[in-house]
């Protein structure tokens, strides 16, 4: 695991540098810091990461939809599995590998921060487990038995779609485990193991 996190908001210069990186530099940038950490396997380096833009704003960041609005750019990972299953974190809308860069050129500034709790899969030795029904896994998840990694406010969240997935874990384990994802309006996304155990 790693985790950087520079003190941004109290460089005011920093602000003022826009030499932002576009989708492609931004993930060729990326690549290079997997290469460097050695962490450029194939499920994570392979993939296209997915870009935020980000503009800068008391302290905090929010989403902008430009890079003519932005002063950072967020690149996300998500790991593909051979199968083609996505895999999540426990947090909404977050990599299992991300990473901040500036509008500075200068080293020490560009790389703002990054995050990877990305652990190595050994896919050539697969095994096999039962699984239980899209059934069996909401009505676990309304007994409240799932993770709810994004909540939506009020006590009432509307489902739209149920699909496959793999649970990125935030320490190593003995297997990759498969999840029923569950994902609604508001933002709304939960997690049940796909496993019966």
């Amino acid at each position: 695991t790693y985790q950087i996190q520079s003190d941004w908001a109290s460089s005011v210069e920093l602000l003022d540098k826009k030499f932002i990186p576009d989708e492609r530099q931004a993930a060729s940038e990326l690549r290079t810091i997997l290469r460097n950490l050695d962490l450029a396997s194939p499920d994570v380096a392979t993939t296209t990461p997915k870009i935020t833009y980000l503009r800068a704003l008391a302290g905090e960041t929010r989403q902008v939809s430009s890079i003519n609005e932005a002063d950072f750019v967020q690149a996300d990972i998500y790991r593909i599995t051979p199968s083609g299953l996505l895999a999540i974190t426990h947090q909404a809308n977050h990599g299992v590998i991300r990473a901040v860069f500036s509008g500075s050129r200068q080293v020490g500034e560009r790389l703002l921060s990054f995050t990877s709790n990305y652990f190595p899969v050994n896919w050539s030795r697969p095994e096999t487990y039962p699984t239980q029904t899209a059934q069996q896994a909401w009505n676990q998840l309304v007994a409240g038995e799932g993770y709810v990694v994004n909540p939506v406010v009020g006590d009432k969240a509307v489902v739209r779609y149920v699909y496959l997935a793999y649970f990125e874990p935030l320490e190593p384990g003995t297997f990759f485990q498969p999840v029923y994802v569950f994902e609604g309006d508001n933002g709304f996304q939960a997690i049940v193991s796909a496993i019966d155990y």
